[in-house]
């Protein structure tokens, strides 16, 4: 066994099912393992669609760990269940429902894996990407970009390591790390990240909307009557407890983009073979460089899906490979995107807009199609993506409340209210979504996927003067660029 394997050598026994099995001669009327061994199912293996999408609820419930489970105003536990836990002991419950919970996540292969991971990575954050490498200048954004993608592996592979060694999520080790303050953090930037992500949505829907409206129908909606419906839909969206119910449009959610993103290309080499590729495109943006390192951050923030993930994966010991594999392809995607787009349409046309398919010709029908599917894409995955902020808020603001519909109801309301505050935050700043974002990659994507995972290392697993060393120096520069870049998007905000 060679030392990459025999370090997530743990992993795989975690991952490896044990067979049990029961002594006829016990005189124990009803054992720990005997009631384990009664009320354990047969694993189904449900197609490649369905395992991403088991997959996907499943990170998303936990990204920040077994806390953000629903617990849960409705169970779907039958009786017979709900009475073997009355009956059991408290260690024996904990591993009847950690049992249950692994057989509704299921596993995935290496395949299932890969393209969860993409999911996970990629949304709407791409379509700012050519923006980006005009604020930022085509070479400045490249080199921000892959400098990202790799410390991105780097911090990745850092959470992993300890995972390995403590069989925790990342919630957990911040915790185990710096007590209730470091659980606390992760929480934080968690709830922040997610909260900003979905802000952009509706900006999109709208403008989406409006742009196939104009085109083809040569009339118009304020964008706050879309702003209303929507926060009536995904108010009682948000409402639904169990998010596997909306995890089955994965697949849809998968195909959509890649048809978005196949088609904005072959119109941006259209661009530039009828209209010529532009060339006075700034290597750098010395105005506004700083602003875009935020975005770079933001366009690989995933790290709250990779623990889940890998624990539904039954691969782990070639999961840092694949992950790695995923970063850096998104990193050729994202670059590739930006620079086509960017000498495609030329500095003054990619300014003029934060949204690419704003700048495009909706008027056609290949740009109508795309811009239909990727807001149905948005409207069916928003309460996904939107679960893991307003659980982190109700793990603590509900935490000692009792079971019931008072509690069932004041959860719905404080979900209302997060919801009505993405929908009036994007559509204020629908004209600066992108510095919006850079925000968020400055502020709560920095410190959630560079400084909390070496921070933690160095507390939990560092051990040679060099492994802390390094660590620290990731922390300190990090903590300088999130500061740095976060006063300076707010300086530049309007350039």
């Amino acid at each position: 066994m060679d030392d990459s394997q025999s370090k997530f050598r743990p992993l795989l026994d975690e991952a490896t099912p044990t067979v049990q099995k029961v002594d006829p001669e016990s005189k124990s009327e009803t054992s720990e393992k005997d009631i384990l061994i009664s009320t354990k199912k047969p694993r189904l293996h449900p197609g490649l669609s369905g395992s991403l999408a088991k997959a996907e609820a499943y990170a998303l419930k936990h990204a920040s760990g077994r806390n953000l489970e629903d617990d849960s105003d409705e169970s779907e536990m039958d009786d017979a269940f709900k009475q073997t836990l009355e009956d059991a002991t408290p260690n024996t419950k904990r591993k009847l429902l950690d049992e249950a919970e692994d057989e509704k996540k299921g596993k995935i292969g290496p395949v299932a894996t890969f393209f969860t991971l993409i999911k996970g990575f990629v949304g709407t954050g791409i379509l700012f990407v050519p923006k980006a490498y005009y604020t930022g200048g085509w070479g400045f954004m490249s080199i921000a970009l892959t400098l990202s993608a790799l410390l991105t592996c780097f911090a990745s592979v850092k959470l992993i390591q300890i995972r390995a060694k403590y069989k925790m999520n990342y919630s957990e080790i911040g915790f185990k790390a710096y007590g209730a303050f470091g659980k606390f953090l992760v929480d934080f930037f968690l709830l922040l990240t997610q909260f900003l992500f979905v802000t952009a949505y509706i900006t999109f829907i709208a403008n989406s909307m409006n742009n196939v409206l104009r085109e083809h129908f040569n009339y118009e909606l304020n964008k706050w009557i879309y702003g209303g419906i929507l926060f009536v839909l995904f108010s009682l969206m948000c409402w639904v407890r169990k998010i596997e119910k909306f995890a089955i449009f994965h697949i849809f959610a998968d195909v959509s983009i890649v048809i978005g993103i196949t088609v904005i290309c072959v119109y941006g080499v259209k661009e530039g073979v009828q209209n010529g590729f532009k060339t006075d495109n700034n290597f750098i943006n010395t105005d506004t460089f700083l602003t875009v390192i935020g975005f770079a951050a933001y366009s690989y923030e995933g790290i709250g899906l990779i623990l889940p993930i890998m624990e539904t994966t039954s691969r782990p010991d070639i999961y840092p490979h694949i992950l790695v594999g995923v970063i850096l392809l998104l990193n050729c995607i994202f670059m590739f995107f930006g620079i086509l787009l960017y000498f495609s349409f030329g500095r003054d046309k990619i300014s003029s807009k934060p949204l690419v398919t704003d700048i495009l010709p909706s008027k056609d029908i290949p740009i109508t199609i795309v811009e239909i599917i990727w807001v149905i894409n948005i409207i069916l995955t928003y309460p996904l993506m939107f679960y893991p902020s307003h659980k982190v808020f109700e793990s603590y603001v509900y935490a000692g409340f009792k079971k019931g519909q008072l509690r069932k109801w004041l959860k719905n309301l404080t979900r209302t209210i997060f919801v009505s505050f993405t929908v009036v935050l994007s559509l204020i700043l629908a004209d600066t979504l992108d510095k919006l974002e850079s925000i968020n990659g400055a502020f709560a994507c920095i410190p959630m996927a560079f400084v909390l995972p070496c921070l933690f290392h160095y507390k939990l697993l560092a051990e040679t003067k060099l492994q802390k060393i390094i660590d620290l120096t990731i922390v300190g520069c990090s903590l300088v660029l999130m500061v740095v870049c976060s006063v300076m998007t707010f300086l530049k905000w309007n350039d």
